[in-house]
C-alpha cells in the first residue's frame, strides 16, 4: 500500500455518522415516525454515504510536471511511469483515470475532428455514445503495453489554421513556435476526451483522477471543466517554482478557480530541486522557497499552509529506487498528506452537509411533535383527574370536545391537500423557467448568432441579449418560489391557528445564495464583454472564453438551482405532515379512552395510570430526539484543516538537476 493511499484510508470520520444515522433509522421505525418521505430522506443520506467516489482535479500549464506528479502519487510504488512525462505537451486532452467495475483495462479516447453530427456535441452527450469512441486494450501483466497505450493522449495531428480555428484552438495558431515550418499546418490535440480504466487499488476505492491540459485546451470543453471544477473534492493547482505563477497560469486561475470553493485547492510548486543550488546554504534555499510560496499566497490569494513545494521527479526517482532519504526531501509526503486531507475533509463536509439538510427539518418536527404530545397529555390527564366516577356528563363534554378536533383536523387536512396542489403547480412553473433543454436550445442559438457577428458592437449585442434573457429567466423562476414559500408560510399559520398548536417552521429559500451567484455569473458576463479587451483581443477569442466562463456558467447556475429547489419541494411540507398524522392518531386514541371511561368499560384510575406511564414514555422519547438533534450538530461542526505544512525542503547530500 503506498503512503498516499495510507493517508486517504486512515480517515474514520464518517463511521460516527454512519453509526448515527442508523441508530436514529430504527428509533424513527421503532417508535413509527416513520413514513415513505421521511425513509426516502433517509435512503438518500445512506446513498451518500455509501458514494466512495472522490474526484481530484489537476490544473496547470503545460510541462509543469503534473503527469509525473500523478505518476509519483498514484504509481511510484510500482516504480514506472505510466502517465506520459516528458519536456513539452505530454497532456493533451482532458484525461480521467478511474476504474469501473466489470470492465477490462482500457483507454478510450474520443476523436478532436469528430464525425458528422458530432463536432459541436459536448462530451456529456457523447460519454453515453460508445460509437463515437475508439478504445485500446491493453495487459496489466506488461507494463510497457499500458504505457504505450497511455501515450496516445499526447498524441497530435497536423491541421490547416482554419481547421483548427474552428474547432476552438486559437492560440496554437497564433504560436509561431507550433506552425510547421514545410506546410504551414499546425498541431492540435488528437483527442478530445480520454478516459483509462486501470485496477489500482486506489481507483477501485473509487478515487477517480481528472488530469486536464493547458489554458487553450480547456476553453475548448469549458462545461465538463467546469462540471468537473464543481464535483471535485479537491483540486491541485501545478505551478513550476522557478517561474511562480505566470500570466497564462494567473488567468486560468481567474476563469476556472478563484470563485470556487477555496478550502479544497492544493498549490503544488513543482520542480523545487531547481532550486537546489549546491552553492547556496540550506537556510538559503529554505528562504527562497518561502520566499516563492509567499509570493504566489499573495497573488493567487490563498494561504500558504496550501501551498506545497515539491519535486515530483525526485519523488518517483526515490520511489522507483526505494531511496527513502530522496522521498522525504522531495515533499512528496506532505503534499500527499495534505491531499489526503483534503480528499477526506471535503468529503466529510458534502456528505455531513447532505445529512444535515435531509433529515434535520424532519427530526425538528418529530421533537415538536413529542413536545406537543406531552402537553396534550398532561391537559388529558387533568382533565381526567377532574372526572368523577358518577360525573358521567362531564365525559360526555369531552367526548364532544374530541369531535370538534376531528373537525378541526378536517379542515387542516383538506387545506394541506390544497397546499399539496399548489406546490406542485409552481414547482412546474419553476422548471419551466430552468427547463436546461430550453437553455441548451437558447445557447446554441445564440453561439451562432455570436459566430456571424463581423463588428465588435455586434459581438456584444448578442452577449448582451444572452446575458439579459438567461438572467429574467432565473429571477422570475426564483419568484415563483419565493412566492410560493410566503403561500406556505401563510399555511402553516392557519394550520397552527385551526389546531391550537405552535412550533410548525417552514424550512426557507435563501434568495442570497442565488443572488448572489447571479452578481459572479453577472461579473462574468461583464469581464468578457465590455471594456478595452473586447477591442485588443481577436473575436474568435471572445466568442470561446465566453462560451467557457459565461454560458456554462449559467447553465451550471440553472441546475444546481433546480436541484436546490427539488430538495426542498420533497421536504417543506415534512413538518405539517408528521403533525397531521400524530394529531389524527392522538384524537384517536383519547376519544377511544373516553369512550371506555363513559360506558364505564375501565376504571378511571387505570386510564390516568396509563396515560401517565405514556406520559413519562415521551419525555423520554423526546430527550432521546434532543440527543439526536445535538449529535447532528456535532457532526456539522467540522475542523479546520492545515495544522501543518512548516517548511524545511532540503536537498539530500548529493543531487542532480531536474530534467
Amino acid at each position: 500500500m503506498s503512503y498516499f493511499e495510507e493517508q486517504l484510508n486512515a480517515d474514520q470520520s464518517l463511521r460516527e455518522l454512519r453509526q448515527l444515522i442508523e441508530s436514529i433509522f430504527g428509533w424513527m421505525e421503532k417508535n413509527r415516525f416513520q413514513s415513505q418521505r421521511t425513509a426516502e430522506r433517509f435512503e438518500h443520506v445512506r446513498t451518500s454515504l455509501d458514494d466512495k467516489h472522490r474526484n481530484v482535479l489537476f490544473l496547470a500549464e503545460f510541462s509543469r510536471g503534473k503527469s509525473e506528479l500523478i505518476n509519483a502519487t498514484i504509481f511510484g510504488d510500482q516504480g514506472t511511469r505510466l502517465l506520459p512525462s516528458s519536456p513539452g505537451r505530454t497532456t493533451r486532452c482532458t484525461t480521467v483515470l478511474q476504474y469501473e467495475q466489470g470492465a477490462l483495462p482500457s483507454i478510450k479516447l474520443l476523436p478532436t475532428r469528430a464525425s458528422e453530427g458530432r463536432e459541436s456535441m459536448p462530451v456529456s452527450m457523447l460519454l453515453k455514445d460508445e460509437t463515437a469512441w475508439h478504445s485500446t486494450l491493453f495487459s496489466l501483466s506488461d507494463k510497457a503495453q499500458a504505457a504505450q497505450a497511455f501515450k496516445q493522449i499526447s498524441e497530435a495531428e497536423l491541421v490547416s489554421s482554419d481547421i483548427a480555428r474552428s474547432l476552438g484552438f486559437v492560440d496554437d495558431i497564433e504560436d509561431e513556435g507550433l506552425v510547421d515550418v514545410i506546410n504551414g499546418q499546425i498541431p492540435i490535440p488528437k483527442w478530445r476526451h480520454a478516459i483509462i480504466n486501470y485496477p489500482h487499488s486506489l481507483l477501485k476505492q473509487g478515487l477517480r483522477i481528472i488530469d486536464t491540459p493547458g489554458l487553450n485546451a480547456l476553453g475548448v470543453e469549458p462545461e465538463l471543466t467546469l462540471q468537473a471544477l464543481e464535483s471535485a473534492h479537491a483540486i491541485v493547482f501545478v505551478l513550476s517554482a522557478d517561474t511562480g505563477v505566470t500570466r497564462s497560469e494567473l488567468e486560468l486561475w481567474r476563469d476556472y478557480v478563484r470563485e470556487g470553493d477555496k478550502e479544497n485547492i492544493i498549490i503544488v510548486l513543482n520542480k523545487v530541486d531547481l532550486l537546489w543550488d549546491e552553492l547556496k546554504s540550506r537556510v538559503e534555499i529554505d528562504q527562497d522557497v518561502k520566499k516563492q510560496i509567499l509570493d504566489v499566497s499573495r497573488i493567487l490569494g490563498i494561504p500558504k499552509e496550501q501551498i506545497f513545494p515539491v519535486s515530483a521527479q525526485k519523488a518517483m526517482l526515490g520511489r522507483a529506487r526505494d531511496d527513502q532519504k530522496l522521498i522525504k526531501a522531495s515533499g512528496i509526503q506532505r503534499y500527499e498528506q495534505a491531499l489526503a486531507d483534503t480528499i477526506n475533509f471535503t468529503n466529510q463536509r458534502r456528505i455531513v452537509s447532505r445529512a444535515v439538510d435531509e433529515l434535520s427539518p424532519t427530526l425538528g418536527a418529530i421533537r415538536n411533535v413529542l413536545k406537543r404530545r406531552i402537553n396534550d397529555t398532561g391537559a388529558y390527564i387533568e382533565e381526567l383527574q377532574g372526572i368523577h366516577e358518577n360525573q358521567i356528563s362531564v365525559a360526555q363534554v369531552s367526548l364532544e370536545k374530541v369531535k370538534r378536533d376531528v373537525r378541526k383536523h378536517n379542515r387542516a387536512r383538506k387545506r394541506i391537500t390544497a397546499l399539496k396542489l399548489q406546490l406542485r403547480e409552481g414547482y412546474t412553473r419553476f422548471v419551466r423557467r430552468l427547463d436546461l433543454v430550453y437553455l441548451d436550445r437558447m445557447i446554441a442559438s445564440y453561439r451562432y448568432e455570436i459566430s456571424n457577428q463581423l463588428t465588435t458592437p455586434g459581438l456584444q449585442r448578442e452577449m448582451n441579449d444572452f446575458h439579459v434573457s438567461a438572467i429574467e429567466r432565473f429571477k422570475k423562476a426564483l419568484s415563483y418560489m419565493i412566492r410560493l414559500e410566503k403561500k406556505i408560510g401563510h399555511t402553516f399559520k392557519e394550520v397552527e391557528k385551526t389546531l391550537g398548536v405552535d412550533g410548525l417552521t417552514v424550512r426557507k429559500i435563501d434568495p442570497e445564495i442565488y443572488i448572489d451567484s447571479l452578481k459572479k455569473f453577472q461579473a462574468s458576463h461583464n469581464e468578457h464583454s465590455t471594456g478595452l479587451g473586447m477591442i485588443m483581443t481577436e473575436q474568435h477569442i471572445l466568442r470561446d472564453r465566453y462560451h467557457g466562463a459565461v454560458m456554462s456558467r449559467i447553465r451550471n447556475l440553472y441546475k444546481q438551482t433546480r436541484d436546490d429547489v427539488d430538495r426542498w419541494c420533497r421536504t417543506v411540507l415534512v413538518p405539517l405532515e408528521l403533525e397531521l398524522k400524530d394529531r389524527a392518531n392522538e384524537i384517536k386514541r383519547r376519544h377511544a379512552s373516553l369512550e371506555r371511561v363513559y360506558n364505564k368499560d375501565s376504571k378511571l384510575q387505570d386510564e390516568i395510570s396509563d396515560l401517565e406511564a405514556q406520559l413519562q414514555q415521551y419525555r423520554q422519547r423526546l430527550t432521546t430526539m434532543e440527543h439526536f438533534l445535538r449529535r447532528l450538530s456535532e457532526c456539522g461542526e467540522l475542523n479546520t484543516r492545515y495544522p501543518r505544512n512548516v517548511i524545511n525542503l532540503h536537498p539530500p547530500a548529493a543531487t542532480s538537476k531536474s530534467a
